[in-house]
């Protein structure tokens, strides 16, 4: 079969693949909502789409269309891509959008110059390089993020992979004293675009998993998190407070509860506004989780109520630790209003748990000593002493 009809034929896949891939991310886009990363990629897609179809065009249409605007066009598109993966991940920075921007217009003039200039094989090595060259970055970016997931990484090592054939048919065309033109049929030639058609049906079934794979993560955040403070919501809290309780059952570890309340949070949302009594419960779950320990947990139990759980804590441990916050909140005011300054109210409870522990019990317990604590003043910590 010719080989000169045989790219032309690939040409034509890579051009049909890209535009299907347009399609699905349209209606992905249309179904998730408005999506930067996902606009960027399509964007890309769609200039890619336009330069397979150009490149297929050669020898029907001038150089200038086939060579030099199909070329340009591939290098925008594979930027565009690169971005789309970047911004999808969060890596995208400004400075770094526009050491893009100055690689697209640095590398057109390149292939521009090295087209002027007439010679075929640097030429087609160039073109080979660039796009090459444009997204290496990206995956190592995605092998070097620690919290890299399988899939990131899988994507990642693929496309690192598929670039080898691209450096390998640009070393062939430098290296021959020959004139090797894009069609001059050889293995390299073969490999460096069927590596492309890899690359098109991973980098775009990868990016829609990858968004998928984020927009599961954000779901998992809002289950289990409170939206406002960041920390755990009360379902969460008790998913992993009855663990944490059966790890102290196991080797015989206390555990303190502390249920916390904002002494006249009411009176700051009738005199400042629901939005700084939004900053008071913001700084409050931001002052708290610093001094905590890791294992702790920290819950916004309701409204202005928090609960902490210090797994292996007495009550002597946890009695310094609720003394420091107590502290610390009572001499501060929340960031950007320093002259407001707010108190809390504590009520805690310390066991050795059994297997007859039962977290709502303590719950309620740390609730009657909280309520005790508001009786007799406010801004104090009491204990709770009997057991019920």
């Amino acid at each position: 079969m010719n080989s000169n009809f045989d790219l032309k034929t690939m040409f034509m896949v890579l051009a049909l693949g890209n535009f299907c891939t347009i399609i699905l991310m349209i209606a992905y886009n249309n179904f998730q909502g408005k999506n930067n990363s996902t606009k960027y990629y399509i964007a890309g897609k769609f200039l890619l789409m336009i330069a397979w179809v150009l490149f297929a065009m050669r020898g029907v249409a001038s150089d200038l269309i086939s060579i030099i605007i199909a070329n340009s066009l591939l290098f925008v598109g594979v930027s565009l891509n690169a971005i789309a993966f970047i911004l999808l991940k969060g890596f995208l920075i400004r400075s770094v959008k526009q050491l893009y921007l100055v690689f697209i217009v640095i590398s057109i003039l390149i292939f521009n110059i090295v087209s002027f200039l007439g010679n075929e094989n640097i030429r087609v090595a160039v073109g080979f390089i660039i796009p090459a060259l444009i997204i290496i970055p990206i995956y190592v970016s995605f092998l070097t993020d620690k919290k890299a997931s399988r899939l990131q990484i899988l994507i990642a090592v693929i496309h690192m992979l598929a670039s080898v054939p691209l450096f390998l048919r640009a070393y062939v065309s430098l290296s021959s004293p020959y004139v090797i033109q894009l069609y001059t049929p050889n293995v390299f030639t073969t490999w460096s675009f069927l590596s492309l058609f890899v690359s098109l049906i991973i980098g775009s079934t990868g990016f829609v998993l990858l968004a998928k794979q984020q927009d599961d993560e954000e779901l998992i955040k809002f289950a289990r998190f409170d939206f406002l403070t960041n920390i755990y919501n009360r379902r969460t809290f008790f998913l992993f407070a009855q663990k944490s309780i059966a790890l102290c059952v196991r080797k015989t570890m206390p555990v303190s509860l502390i249920l916390i309340d904002i002494d006249n949070f009411k009176k700051v949302n009738d005199l400042y506004g629901h939005h700084i009594g939004d900053e008071v419960l913001k700084d409050f779950a931001s002052e708290t989780q610093r001094i905590l320990r890791q294992n702790d947990l920290l819950c916004r139990y309701g409204g202005e109520e928090f609960t902490i759980l210090l797994p292996g804590a007495d009550e002597e441990d946890s009695n310094k630790v609720a003394t420091r916050l107590r502290e610390v909140i009572g001499q501060r005011g929340i960031p950007n209003h320093p002259e407001l300054k707010y108190t809390v109210s504590m009520g805690a409870v310390s066991v050795i748990p059994d297997y007859e522990t039962d977290l709502e019990i303590l719950l309620k317990q740390a609730d009657v000593a909280l309520y005790t604590a508001k009786n007799n003043g406010k801004n104090r910590i009491e204990r709770y002493s009997k057991m019920a």
